[in-house]
């Protein structure tokens, strides 16, 4: 598959589906070794992907006294992805570059819906634009205005693209938000390919609706 038909890493809607594929997967491992999800705990799972859609990342200690919030334990207990020698998980990178862009002088990234906040992004990362038809978009479908407008068509974005199409991630995305799903299961309802290491069937979702027809 062309690598233009793969979604944008910076792409709001991927960064939201790498959280929930991240926080679907996360278990705690008790003193005996035995591995818990933290999806089978209510309300957990979307509190950490909502805390994570604002922020750039979350330490494994704060996600530990979350858990201990919750009363499911009372420990530190090991997390099954801190095996994987990182620190922390990453949160929405691009919403954190846009809100840094913004400076605090404007709350529009915040009011977008998740569908213009993806088309924003497109436009900023569509190269057949020149800049001057960026700047008017910028201000006058999003209302953004002035020094504001430079910055975020010069916003440090996540770089490179997934391996799914944008389409894909709209036919998931919806089910493991609102569903409870892993991403496993998602891509099994959805009609896709079992197997993880079939790229193709991972790929050709452009075919799919846009979640939001899904409904």
């Amino acid at each position: 598959m062309p690598e233009h038909d793969r979604a944008p890493r910076a792409l709001p809607s991927f960064q939201r589906y790498r959280i929930y594929q991240t926080l679907r997967n996360l278990q705690w491992i008790d003193n005996k070794g035995n591995n818990h999800p933290v999806n089978h705990i209510e309300g957990f799972v979307e509190d950490l992907a909502k805390q994570l859609d604002s922020k750039s990342s979350m330490s494994f200690n704060a996600i530990r006294t979350a858990l201990k919030k919750t009363g499911v334990i009372d420990y530190d207990a090991e997390l099954n992805l801190e095996a994987m020698s990182t620190e922390k998980i990453e949160g929405n990178l691009t919403s954190a570059a846009i809100r840094k862009a913004e400076e605090d002088s404007t709350a529009i990234w915040d009011s977008l819906s998740h569908e213009d906040q993806d088309c924003l992004i497109q436009i900023l990362l569509d190269d057949s634009r020149e800049d001057e038809d960026v700047a008017r978009i910028l201000k006058e479908r999003f209302g953004y205005k002035g020094d504001v407008i430079e910055r975020l068509m010069h916003a440090k974005l996540p770089a490179s693209h997934s391996h799914l199409s944008a389409q894909a991630i709209g036919a998931m995305l919806p089910l493991m938000m609102h569903s409870g799903m892993t991403e496993y299961e998602a891509r099994v309802a959805a009609g896709f390919s079992k197997d993880s290491s079939d790229s193709e069937a991972m790929t050709y979702l452009d075919k799919l609706p846009y979640y939001g027809d899904a409904l």
